[in-house]
């Protein structure tokens, strides 16, 4: 996913300095220069968010995690919404949080296991 951000971003360099040699003071008003590079500053804002998103939704779980087990939080069977986060109870007394981060990725966390493990497209 790397590779085309890369590729786009490197593309839209070239041609404003394309431009900027060819045009000199006209370059900004030329429509290449300005559409090209919204491209990769809304390439990379979504990468922003989807890693901030991710450590804030992590924090959140992390807090839900010890309240449930400091038996602050009472679970059930059915899954309970709280801003994204999803928790449930097993039927063996422990229980599972999960959320997704974005990109069809989420991340569950298994109280047995006690770790997270990331679940995307390509499992």
């Amino acid at each position: 996913m790397l590779i085309p951000f890369v590729a786009i971003l490197f593309i839209s360099i070239v041609t404003f300095f394309f431009n900027l040699i060819k045009y000199k003071k006209e370059v900004f008003k030329k429509k290449s220069t300005v559409l090209l590079p919204l491209l990769p500053i809304f390439l990379t804002s979504q990468l922003i968010s989807t890693f901030t998103v991710d450590r804030i939704q992590r924090f959140r779980s992390d807090i839900i995690i010890k309240k449930i087990e400091g038996k602050e939080i009472a679970i059930t069977l059915t899954p309970t919404a709280n801003f994204g986060i999803e928790y449930h109870k097993l039927k063996n007394n422990s229980f599972v949080i999960q959320y997704y981060r974005g990109f069809l990725i989420s991340e569950k966390y298994d109280n047995e296991e006690k770790k997270w493990k990331s679940y995307g497209c390509n499992d």
